[in-house]
């Protein structure tokens, strides 16, 4: 796995606490990991952060997410970056970049 950006390891921290940030790093290699598998590209970082943005700091949501994510990764931007308003979706937030 490449290293993780400074900005997602700074928000697992943040969300997890210090003494869980190794464990949940490896929770996201191993997504990464079956996310190659399957695609056979690397996950970008906007697919972390918006795991990351789902938990909030829960480790069972982040794998029930990840799962998720490898089934169809667009839920999970879909979920955290767009608002159903009116019957049509809107940018809410953006996680593209840092």
């Amino acid at each position: 796995m490449a290293m993780l950006p400074t900005n997602i390891r700074k928000r697992i921290r943040s969300d997890y606490g210090p003494e869980r940030a190794n464990a949940v790093e490896a929770s996201l290699e191993d997504f990464e990991n079956h996310f190659v598998d399957l695609y056979k590209v690397e996950p970008s970082p906007r697919i972390f952060r918006c795991l990351l943005h789902l938990t909030v700091g829960d480790e069972a949501s982040l794998a029930r997410h990840s799962e998720i994510a490898l089934s169809d990764w667009r839920d999970v931007i879909l979920w955290t970056e767009y608002d159903k308003n009116e019957n049509r979706v809107v940018m809410e937030i953006g996680l593209s970049e840092p």
